[in-house]
């Protein structure tokens, strides 16, 4: 049997994501049962469409669904000490949060598109 590492997270973006050439990073706020029980997590993104979708859609405070895998990086820092830390390796990301109309303050729902890879679904183009 082969090993398994996947993870899907449902949060808000901390900040406007971090673009370059080769990569795209941010930070995910999620939520845990409790109202102060919160993680952070590290997330990043590999060059191509997805860094795309992260600089022209994605913003402070926006909702986002992330599925990818874990990667824990470790090194020893200034001290002499090892330390590790674990990112998330993003995959896909599916918006939550609804577009706004740029013509008014007023949100519309069938804006509020699903976006896998490089794929954009509108809701009335889903079968079921």
């Amino acid at each position: 049997m082969e090993d398994l590492n996947r993870i899907i997270l449902i949060g808000r973006l901390t900040d406007n994501p971090t673009i370059t050439d080769k990569y795209g990073k941010f930070s995910l706020a999620v939520n845990g049962y409790k109202k102060d029980d919160v993680s952070f997590f590290n997330c990043v993104s590999w060059m191509g469409p997805l860094n795309n979708i992260l600089s022209q859609y994605c913003h402070k405070g926006d909702r986002v669904a992330v599925s990818g895998k874990l990667k824990q990086n470790s090194w020893t820092n200034k001290e002499g000490k090892k330390v590790s830390d674990v990112q998330i390796i993003v995959s896909e990301i599916q918006l939550l949060t609804p577009k706004k109309n740029p013509d008014s303050t007023v949100v519309a729902e069938s804006n509020a598109s699903p976006i896998f890879e490089n794929e954009l679904i509108y809701d009335n183009e889903i079968p079921f």
